[in-house]
């Protein structure tokens, strides 16, 4: 599960998407009399239960959080200006009442969602994980389709192989594969599974995902066009909401990194991974283990900054290595994450990745609060 080598811009995330602040959520925990209290409160207010509602629903509702948080906190960037200048800021205020009460309700609402779900009790049991991006994973991922670890890194961006191709780039890929002088736009399986290996994407998913971007007629059987291909093939391929909650997990445990015991749910885990896993990585940089990717990262930035600097000399800047081991106690708790659910679901354990089951890798570490099919935790 190595994060060595990886590229440096996999981890970023698109402007628009950025918290225009990083907030800390408040993950201690809620006390199950809070919980039913809450739950109580929703059902007599909305007539509804919470604990019921649609992945679907709890996706949008993250979503929502997270948008009207990043707009308070904009609002609240203006309202210091305005301040500084004598100018009075009493609307918005107001605004930014309205919006805190906001964020407070949806995230009760996600609370006593996450709460209800074993995987969301697991979840939170983990230091530094609330109920927002508990129920966030929940609502995202879908535990029938995601049969290891590493497809939930992919869906979410966290596979290094993966690249937005964009546009332009996956015009000239499958121009490339079906040339002009073929003078056929209809695509072959040869052609399918040429493009969807240059593209490190599923053979089978590119051709579903082309057909269904056919207009089905009555009479005519759809075929997978050219221009369906470059379509397809230009699309982001990850699910760019849950990077973010990738993103905020990793924040959380950087933030949180020096707090080795928590109040609520013991001692810290994946934060003290994050800085085990940066410092071996500063030793391995010192010691120029680095070099063959800081060259080829090299030619890929530009002269006058700090990152070429750095890979120039045959090492990774500060941020790369960084971003390295945030990504790795990401991971790791991804795939105890996954674990914990994949059990509750089958009633089974997942299969051991084919590098520990056939390969004689020892590297596997086991779910912390998670014994006997059973969440175990005074939290």
């Amino acid at each position: 599960m190595s994060s060595e080598g990886e590229n440096s811009d996999f981890d970023q995330i698109p402007g628009e998407l950025l918290p225009n602040e990083f907030v800390v959520e408040n993950s201690e925990g809620w006390e199950l009399a809070i919980i039913n209290k809450m739950k109580r409160d929703a059902i007599e207010k909305i007539g509804f239960d919470p604990a019921n509602m649609s992945r679907d629903e709890t996706r949008h509702l993250v979503s929502s959080f997270y948008a009207i948080q990043d707009q308070r906190i904009a609002v609240a960037g203006r309202a210091r200006g305005l301040t500084k200048n004598g100018t009075p800021t009493a609307m918005l205020d107001f605004a930014m009442g309205g919006f805190l009460n906001t964020e407070e309700n949806i995230k009760k609402l996600l609370a006593v969602y996450s709460h209800e779900q074993g995987i969301g009790r697991w979840a939170e049991s983990i230091p530094f994980i609330g109920p927002i991006i508990s129920a966030g994973l929940i609502g995202h991922i879908d535990i029938e389709k995601a049969h290891t670890a590493g497809a939930i890194w992919r869906f979410g961006g966290y596979d290094p192989t993966m690249s937005w191709l964009g546009k332009a780039k996956a015009t000239e890929l499958v121009n490339e594969v079906i040339t002009a002088r073929s003078g056929n736009t209809e695509a072959t399986d040869e052609q399918i599974v040429e493009i969807a290996t240059k593209a490190n994407l599923k053979a089978e998913n590119l051709n579903r995902m082309a057909l269904s971007l056919v207009e089905p007629k009555e009479g005519v059987i759809p075929v997978v066009t050219k221009a369906n291909l470059i379509k397809v093939t230009s699309r982001r391929p990850w699910n760019a909401d849950l990077k973010v909650i990738y993103w905020k997990i990793g924040e959380s445990f950087k933030i949180n990194s020096k707090r080795l015991v928590t109040k609520a749910k013991g001692p810290d885990i994946y934060g003290k991974m994050y800085v085990d896993k940066k410092l071996a990585y500063i030793q391995k940089n010192e010691s120029g283990g680095f070099r063959e990717t800081a060259g080829k990262r090299a030619s890929e930035v530009g002269r006058s900054t700090d990152a070429y600097a750095a890979y120039s000399q045959g090492m990774l800047p500060p941020g790369h290595l960084d971003a390295m081991a945030r990504r790795y106690a990401v991971k790791m708790f991804l795939s105890h994450w996954h674990h914990v659910y994949y059990e509750m679901h089958h009633g089974t354990p997942p299969p051991k990745p084919f590098v520990i089951e056939h390969l004689g890798h020892k590297e596997y570490v086991k779910p912390p609060h998670w014994v006997d099919g059973q969440v175990i935790c005074n939290c």
